[in-house]
């Protein structure tokens, strides 16, 4: 079994962070993380309101929702604040006055809930706290009409679940849901993405111009802007050998990062960066001529096109400096993610290392693709869900996919066989999802150019193709469609729902033509999903258009996902 400390088998300068072995469900802050590298290099952090909490990505709810009347089906329960009201299964406001949405709940004070909110806007923001004794509130204030979650962990004196509306808040909430977290996986060091720090003391990288940086994180994609660690003291002014390793938009750059005096940063780019696992290895060499050759960065196995700013280090090399977990001097990059594995070396890695360590700060996870459309993936439907929006594999702890999610709103089951063909690092794959055919359909049943045989003849060539593609000893799992009868059948000439059922049958192994070349059938959340006429249940959508699923609802699908990922091994239970 590969030991990351035989890397500094030669007295290597660096660190390894292992932030894995944490309590679950977690509530304890991170004073220190030792070192594992005989270097004494731990990170630590002295300043209570910047320490990380213990955390992971939840894996298992309780069944009981602790909100009162959380679909709003009657006017009760809730304390309406000044301009809101409650009424035909919403709550609303109107634009004027600063005010709250409140119910009583009953939580304990170091648990982890999971708090799922569906709500429209039109105008101003939203965030949600727990309230009574000291407030614990949501990352972000919401300003666009979404299904978004935040994992909040309660503290002593909280009573109370509270939408917090500031004055010019005008929209409505039709679902507000608390679930305690009884299991985490993926657990790490939760940066809360406001000033939660870690650093090391010096750290003596004097004697390389070359470096190499390791590690496994979950990142959410309510912040477009992360660092996810620093090298020295990353000012406005040149500091030699330093650098910065965040996700951005390839067009972005920080307030820093347009000055040619600046150390470089490395953007990851933004295909990479919603919200999900990912294993980063970033390599540093001031050996070579120009600042986009001095770094690379590889993902699932791949290197991919990042991009620099900053000017090129003329500096000897690496200095005598500190290390840090998220960002030290500019709060616009401030970082909201899960460390799970961290590691620091003062080289170059060979493939046969990165290999070995890329698999080993990802260790009980797998990398797996998503084919899909706009129940699985990003999606800008009208009233939209926006980028915050959770994908079915952000809830997947321990699954990496990154660019390999190629899920997209409004594709065919043409357009994914095409994305798929054009999926670069397709050798790196340990599993396949595949979740496609709504749009086919509601497009070509729905007005009579196709059969449902031929969508499941269409669905078989993709599999075929995936299956023909994928690496040895990578998973195929073919996945039902969620229902939507009511969506399919508004306007629709041909028998929509029928070539549903026809499809689902077909999906499950089952029927005349039935879906050949998988290694499992995922379909456990369409009965959880379905309001037993065959339509999205509505405490499941989103915004009431009958088929795109809440973060709630994407949940459910996710569990059923991970579920299949733990019989295969791919991914532990707990971890």
């Amino acid at each position: 079994m590969f030991n990351p400390l035989s890397l500094f088998a030669n007295g290597e300068q660096g660190i390894i962070a292992d932030f894995s072995g944490v309590v679950t469900p977690p509530s304890d802050k991170i004073t220190s993380q030792p070192d594992l590298s005989g270097n004494g290099n731990s990170f630590s952090q002295g300043t209570v309101v910047r320490q990380p909490y213990e955390g992971g990505v939840p894996t298992l709810l309780a069944d009981d929702d602790l909100v009162p009347n959380p679909r709003f089906s009657a006017d009760a329960d809730w304390v309406k604040g000044t301009g809101w009201t409650i009424s035909g299964g919403v709550a609303a406001k109107t634009a004027g006055v600063a005010s709250n949405l409140s119910a009583s709940i009953d939580v304990d004070a170091g648990s982890t809930y999971m708090v799922f909110v569906n709500m429209t806007r039109t105008a101003g923001t939203v965030s949600v706290r727990f309230s009574g004794g000291t407030n614990v509130t949501g990352a972000s204030s919401k300003n666009a009409s979404a299904s978004f979650t935040e994992i909040l962990i309660a503290v002593s004196g909280n009573n109370t679940i509270e939408i917090v509306a500031d004055a010019a808040y005008a929209g409505t909430i039709s679902a507000v849901s608390v679930r305690l977290v009884t299991a985490m996986a993926f657990r790490g060091a939760r940066f809360d993405g406001f000033d939660n720090l870690l650093n090391t003391s010096n750290v003596d990288l004097s004697s390389s111009r070359k470096m190499t940086i390791a590690m496994s994180i979950w990142k959410d994609a309510q912040v477009t802007f992360t660092s996810l660690s620093e090298v020295g003291q990353y000012t406005a002014l040149s500091t030699a050998g330093s650098v910065r390793l965040r996700f951005e938009a390839l067009d972005a750059r920080d307030a820093t990062g347009a000055q040619t005096t600046t150390p470089p940063a490395v953007e990851v780019p933004t295909g990479e960066a919603g919200s999900r696992t990912h294993t980063i290895i970033a390599e540093v060499d001031y050996t070579q001529p120009s600042v986009d050759d001095q770094f690379s960065i590889r993902m699932r196995g791949v290197t991919l096109a990042s991009s620099t700013s900053g000017s090129v280090n003329e500096a000897p090399g690496l200095t005598n400096q500190p290390v840090s977990v998220a960002a030290t001097n500019n709060a616009l990059l401030d970082t909201r993610i899960i460390m799970h594995k961290f590691v620091l070396i003062d080289r170059l890695l060979t493939p046969v290392e990165k290999d070995a360590i890329g698999r080993w700060v990802n260790a009980h996870g797998c990398v797996a693709a998503a084919l899909g459309d706009s129940t699985t993936a990003f999606n800008s439907i009208p009233g939209g869900l926006p980028s915050s929006t959770w994908t079915v594999p952000a809830f997947i702890a321990g699954m990496e996919s990154g660019g390999a999610n190629i899920a997209r709103a409004g594709d065919r089951i043409s357009d994914q066989l095409a994305d798929w063909s054009a999926l670069t690092g397709k050798q790196a794959l340990q599993a396949v999802f595949v979740q496609i055919g709504l749009n086919d359909i509601n497009t070509y049943v729905g007005n009579e150019t196709k059969t449902a045989v031929e969508i499941i003849g269409d669905l078989q060539d993709l599999i075929d193709t995936v299956n023909a593609d994928k690496p040895v000893g990578c998973k195929t799992y073919v996945c039902q469609l969620t229902p939507c009868r009511a969506w399919l059948e508004a306007g629709a000439s041909g028998d929509v729902y029928q070539a549903w059922l026809d499809v689902n049958e077909a999906i499950a192994g089952v029927g005349a033509n039935p879906i050949t070349g998988v290694d499992a059938r995922i379909g456990s959340y369409v009965a959880a999903l379905n309001d037993g006429s065959g339509n999205l249940n509505p405490i499941y959508d989103h915004n009431n258009d009958g088929v795109h699923p809440s973060n709630e609802g994407r949940w459910i699908i996710a569990s059923a996902w991970r579920a299949q990922l733990v019989v295969d091994g791919l991914v532990a239970e707990g971890s």
